[in-house]
């Protein structure tokens, strides 16, 4: 009885601290920009998500807990807006990547997406300085970002807050805006955050990892993740400790059955 006891606490300490793992989605360009999408992918992967990959943006979403649209050289469409609505309204995180003035034609979409979603109205600016403050609760484990060449939410970002922004005494503009749950009048539930950058994705290239690791990690927290679509995670080496704890308390229990008879 004792042993059993046991196993049920370790059980606990186990899987207490583990986040849930989530089901996640990341939509990005069939042939370009691969690199930074197959960077977030390994970082996603690493927290112990399970990752699904499309280059076109799914009829049905519902099935995942997060997702993440790279495609920046391709406008979000007013049905993929539609659906991304709904999906927040299920109570889950999105991420949408934008970037510097050359893709205005996805920017615009980005645009269309918050208004459609209750976000308010947002103004994405011409580029403005790449080096940007981190804002809190990102900032744990750096305090600026540099970006490679990145466009800008103007002040201020709808009913968003800025993720990063230049923090300048005329008025802040950033690249990197986060509207959390309550904030998004027609998906009150859910959490979309969009960053105008491809390059922060990189662990080169004007990466930046730190903050790549915050927004993964504030995207899951957000997710919805009691739903019936994710499962806790475990890291290989505390299942194997698990089984050597079953293997050495069966052990324990025969040799203590056969010194008692």
């Amino acid at each position: 009885m004792r042993f059993f006891s046991a196993v049920v606490l370790m059980l606990v300490v186990l899987f207490a601290g583990n986040a849930w793992a989530d089901s996640v989605l990341v939509v990005h360009e069939a042939s370009n920009y691969l690199t930074y999408s197959n960077a977030l992918v390994s970082k996603i992967g690493a927290k112990g998500h399970t990752v699904t990959q499309a280059t076109s943006f799914p009829s049905d979403v519902s099935s995942y807990d997060q997702l993440w649209d790279l495609r920046i050289g391709t406008a979000l469409s007013d049905t993929e807006q539609a659906s991304i609505v709904a999906f927040l309204n299920t109570g889950k995180s999105a991420f949408v990547l934008g970037e510097n003035t050359s893709f205005a034609t996805r920017n615009a979409s980005i645009v269309s997406l918050v208004s459609l979603a209750g976000g308010g109205t947002v103004t994405i600016g011409s580029d403005v300085s790449d080096t940007q403050n981190i804002n809190s609760p990102w900032n744990t484990s750096a305090s600026s970002v540099t970006y490679g060449a990145a466009a800008g939410f103007a002040t201020p970002p709808g009913t968003g807050t800025y993720i990063t922004d230049t923090g300048g005494s005329s008025g802040n503009i950033g690249s990197a805006v986060a509207w959390t749950k309550g904030t998004l009048s027609n998906a009150a539930s859910g959490t979309l955050v969009s960053v105008l950058d491809i390059n922060f994705l990189s662990s080169t290239n004007n990466g930046n990892p730190e903050l790549c690791d915050a927004i993964i990690s504030y995207i899951a927290d957000n997710s919805g993740s009691s739903s019936s679509t994710s499962v806790p995670f475990a890291s290989f080496w505390q299942l194997a400790f698990f089984a050597m704890l079953l293997l050495g308390g069966g052990v324990w229990c025969v040799r203590r059955k056969g010194s008692q008879r």
